[in-house]
């Protein structure tokens, strides 16, 4: 069993790229390759023209490539400003960071929605801010690439929309994005293009609405619900109306 199979990916500088498929298929697996956490027992990785299969992740994250986990990864004895103040003058020590991304923690708590609870200890934060923290500190370390993993899973829509927010603004400050999620309400209408894995192959790569047309991922992932679903959105907003639908069925 191959939990990936010759996947080949090329990442465009300022995209937000968009990776699903079903439970299994292998998305998480390619972000810890990617980020140092997992060795490669074949192929190569190259970021900004350095070869980084092989690198821990600290020293891949100190290049600027940043990621986050399905669990929030935070100090739960930190208050929220400290927490992003922690990452920040490690981020200043770094010989190449995103000058685009300003390197005062109060500057990225707002942008992220966390300035009014600033104070607070992360302990005291409900689920969704505490994965907009989660965020927060990746987009603190001043990254030029960013790999999200499910960071929407489990957000009211209110919180969902702050993350949605959060993505755009930071790909506008040159930030390359790829994120993981299961909801296609949220992830289809940011990304520029999406990757499909199935069974740790990559099944098909296209723009948001080339994928959710495509009869195999629909048999492989999305299902027939969400195709039925997401027709009668289209046609209700006469063809060219956003996404509304929720996480696909999971069907096949």
């Amino acid at each position: 069993n191959r939990a990936l199979d010759g996947i080949d990916v090329e990442l465009r500088a300022g995209e937000i790229r968009g990776v699903i498929g079903p439970n299994g298929s292998g998305k998480t697996t390619l972000l810890n390759c990617v980020s140092g956490f997992l060795p490669l027992s074949a192929g190569e990785i190259t970021y900004r023209g350095e070869r980084v299969d092989g690198h821990s992740p600290d020293r891949i994250a100190r290049l600027g490539l940043v990621r986050t986990f399905q669990e929030p990864e935070v100090f739960s004895s930190f208050t929220v400003r400290e927490t992003c103040e922690l990452v920040s003058r490690a981020a200043r020590s770094r010989a190449d960071v995103n000058d685009r991304l300003p390197d005062r923690p109060d500057s990225t708590l707002h942008r992220c929605g966390l300035a009014e609870v600033a104070d607070r200890s992360v302990e005291e934060l409900p689920y969704g801010q505490l994965r907009l923290l989660a965020v927060a500190a990746a987009i603190a370390s001043r990254p030029f690439a960013l790999l999200l993993d499910e960071p929407a899973a489990g957000l009211a829509p209110p919180d969902a929309a702050a993350l949605r927010d959060v993505i755009l603004s930071v790909r506008e400050l040159g930030v390359t994005i790829a994120v993981i999620d299961h909801d296609m309400s949220f992830l289809l209408p940011i990304c520029d293009r999406v990757t499909v894995l199935d069974g740790g192959e990559k099944l098909a790569e296209g723009d948001p609405d080339q994928i959710a047309e495509d009869p195999a991922v629909i048999a492989a992932y999305l299902g027939e619900s969400f195709a039925r679903r997401r027709a009668a959105d289209r046609s209700a907003a006469g063809g060219g109306g956003e996404l509304t639908t929720t996480s696909p069925g999971l069907e096949g």
